[in-house]
C-alpha cells in the first residue's frame, strides 16, 4: 500500500513538501481542516487528505482497498472523491459541534503500481469513532453505490497506531484464531511458523521512517 501523509501540503511519492513541513516536521503540524480538490491518480503520486492537530496518543487506523472492474476506473475515482469530500464535511461538522473531529485522517489514493486499485487510509482517536464513521449514512451509501463497479470485495483491515510511532499487526475481526488460524496468517501473535513477525520501522501518520 502506498504511504499517505497526515499533513496537508505533503505530496507523497514526489518528495515535495510545504516549507512549514520542512522546518517544523510532520508530527508538529497543527492546522485546520482544508479541502483538497480531487482524488489524485497514480500518475500524480499524491493523495486527497485532511489533517488536524497530531497528538502523541495512540489511535486506530482503518484501511480499505478497492479494485475497479474493467472500464470502471474513472467511475470509482469519482465516487471516491465524493466520499472523501462528504466525509470531510462530516468531520468538520463534528469538530464544530464537539471540538473533536470524527476522523484524524481521511485520505484516498490510487495505487502507484496498479492502475484501477485505490486505497483509503483513515485514522481515528479510538475504535468507537471508527465505528461511528463506518456506520454513518455517508459510508453506507458509498459502499452500496460503489459495489457494482468493483471487480472483487473491498479488502478491509485495522491497525493499532501506538504512541511510540509503531503500528500493530493487522487486526482481523473474523476467522479462526490461534495456532494455524488467522493469528498465524496475519502475525497477530507475532509468531508464524517460528519466525518473528515484528515491525522494524515506525510510522509518522502514514509515513514510514
Amino acid at each position: 500500500m502506498s504511504a499517505m501523509s497526515a499533513a496537508t501540503g505533503v505530496r507523497v511519492g514526489t518528495g515535495e513538501v510545504s516549507s512549514s513541513v520542512r522546518h517544523r516536521g510532520v508530527a508538529s503540524l497543527c492546522r485546520p481542516l482544508r479541502r483538497v480538490s480531487r482524488v489524485h491518480s497514480r500518475s500524480s503520486s499524491s493523495c486527497v487528505c485532511m489533517a488536524i492537530k497530531v497528538s502523541n496518543q495512540s489511535s486506530v487506523a482503518f484501511t480499505a482497498m478497492l479494485k475497479a472492474s474493467s472500464g470502471s476506473r474513472l467511475s470509482v475515482m469519482e465516487k471516491l472523491q465524493k466520499y472523501v469530500d462528504d466525509m470531510q464535511d462530516v468531520a468538520l461538522e463534528s469538530s464544530s459541534a464537539s471540538n473533536n473531529s470524527l476522523a484524524l485522517i481521511f485520505a484516498a489514493q490510487e495505487d502507484s503500481h496498479e492502475e484501477g486499485t485505490f486505497h483509503l487510509w483513515q485514522r481515528y482517536r479510538n475504535a468507537q469513532d471508527m465505528l461511528k464513521a463506518q456506520e454513518h449514512v455517508t459510508s453506507k451509501i458509498f459502499y452500496e453505490e460503489i459495489r457494482p463497479s468493483l471487480s472483487q470485495p473491498v479488502a478491509l483491515a485495522t491497525y493499532d497506531c501506538r504512541a511510540d510511532g509503531s503500528i500493530s499487526p493487522c487486526c482481523v475481526p473474523f476467522g479462526p484464531k490461534g495456532e494455524g488460524g488467522m493469528d498465524d496468517a496475519t502475525g497477530a501473535a507475532k509468531m508464524a511458523a517460528g519466525a518473528a513477525a515484528k515491525q522494524t520501522m515506525k510510522v509518522d501518520d502514514g509515513l514510514l521512517r
